[in-house]
């Protein structure tokens, strides 16, 4: 019977040494490559705030004399906490007045691009349909603003109360 010989007990250690230490570096690499990527996610939760709004309604009349206000002219100020410049998009704007959802908004201009740690302000105009605000009463706006970074996706609502007078 031939006699083999195996490799020496320190040969056999070095190398379970080295698959552990290259595993243990793998490892490292990806989790920390990981990490970095969900902090920079979790940093993008609060990155725009709506600073300002104001809104101005113009009048119409039907014929049987009831008041109507047929659209809304929307004034927002939006602040940029990211640390990249972010967009807003016609389709990241949402107006709610009195609990409903206005669907002919449009934006002007019609994308606004904020730089890192400063405010825009922009206009929205919104027709209202089948909404009656009478002259004297408070109309609730409730704003919803998306915006889009390279890095950042974010959205901010906030609920204000405007008094409805006539122009």
């Amino acid at each position: 019977m031939k006699h083999l010989k195996a490799i020496s007990p320190v040969v056999s250690v070095l190398l379970l040494v080295i698959i552990a230490a290259t595993a243990a570096v793998m490892l490292y690499v990806w989790f920390s490559g990981y990490f970095a990527s969900a902090s920079q996610r979790a940093g993008a939760l609060e990155t725009i705030t709506i600073v300002g709004a104001n809104a101005q309604f113009t009048k119409y009349t039907t014929s049987d004399e009831e008041s109507y206000y047929g659209t809304a002219v929307l004034t927002i100020t939006v602040q940029n906490l990211a640390n990249e410049a972010v967009q807003i998009k016609r389709s990241g704007i949402t107006v709610i007045i009195n609990g409903l959802k206005l669907q002919d908004i449009s934006l002007t201009p019609s994308t606004v691009t904020i730089s890192p740690g400063s405010s825009a302000s922009f206009v929205v105009n919104a027709t209202i349909d089948n909404i009656k605000i009478d002259h004297g009463n408070r109309a609730d706006i409730t704003i919803i603003v998306s915006a889009t970074g390279q890095n950042t996706g974010a959205t901010y609502s906030d609920t204000y109360q405007f008094a409805v007078t006539a122009p």
